[in-house]
């Protein structure tokens, strides 16, 4: 399963790729896949990384749950009715998708998978709140347009302090923008458009992507630092002052479980003491 790759340790677990390379050929692939779809006016509608599997050695998707597409067939379209809320566009989210708006749904789900895969499973609309007004759930911050990686900073939110958007290259960044804009100008990128983009990452022949000189399990792009050690170092960071602080409470909760001293006082004879 797709959501498998997107938590490092289950894809350990599994036996999986965890470094970015796999992980741009599998965002490529599925890109092809939607847009071959696409072409025949075939729309998944309720896209989502459990819905897709990929295949060990050649990284190629498959895709589960099909009778639940929007099927172009002669003269009638079969409409898909079915749509998962964390993945649902946000000019959908309060009355949901009208017919005739497969397409834009596809374009918006297909984006938040692909960020998922490229940024440690890390959702886009994920982050820490700045104030108690901002929505709790997903639903509600897609909704809110509450997208925390773009380029211009969001005041509502801010990124997941292990996210490695920061060290992609610019026009990955532009792309995520278009995606998860508020508006609907400029449209979101096509599937087309993302597999042209993200092969030329993919391809070992393009140079774009190089093993970390640090870590060689590790893959970032040419010109950017490592994201994959960037986030190990904030982890490694959280883990320590979490051990400091469990220290600093038993200490104290020593300190006042020890008995105190009582002080003594000699009475002097025929004093009541």
């Amino acid at each position: 399963e797709l959501e498998q790759v997107l938590q490092e340790r289950q894809a350990r677990a599994a036996g999986l790729p965890t470094g970015l390379g796999p992980k741009l050929t599998l965002a490529a692939n599925l890109a092809g896949v939607i847009d071959a779809l696409h072409q025949q006016q075939h729309y998944v509608v309720d896209l989502k990384p459990v819905n897709l599997r990929f295949y060990r050695d050649s990284l190629y998707i498959a895709m589960l749950d099909c009778d639940g597409f929007s099927i172009q067939g002669h003269a009638e379209r079969f409409p898909a009715e079915q749509f998962t809320v964390d993945y649902l566009a946000p000019e959908f989210q309060r009355k949901g998708m009208p017919a005739g708006a497969e397409m834009a749904q596809d374009r918006f789900a297909l984006a938040v998978v692909i960020f998922q895969l490229l940024n440690f499973g890390i959702h886009p609309y994920s982050g820490r709140p700045a104030n108690a007004q901002v929505a709790t759930d997903i639903p509600g911050r897609i909704r809110d347009g509450c997208y925390a990686y773009g380029i211009k900073r969001n005041k509502l939110l801010a990124p997941n302090a292990t996210s490695g958007h920061a060290l992609m290259p610019p026009e990955l960044r532009a792309m995520f923008d278009r995606a998860f804009s508020p508006s609907p100008k400029p449209q979101r990128p096509s599937a087309a458009d993302w597999a042209q983009l993200l092969r030329g990452y993919a391809q070992r022949s393009g140079g774009k992507l190089v093993v970390c000189g640090v870590n060689a399990e590790h893959q970032h792009f040419a010109g950017l630092g490592c994201a994959a050690c960037a986030r190990d170092k904030v982890i490694g960071a959280a883990a320590q002052a979490s051990v400091v602080a469990q220290q600093q409470m038993l200490a104290q909760s020593q300190s006042r479980s020890q008995p105190q001293p009582r002080s003594t006082r000699r009475t002097a004879p025929g004093q009541a003491p």
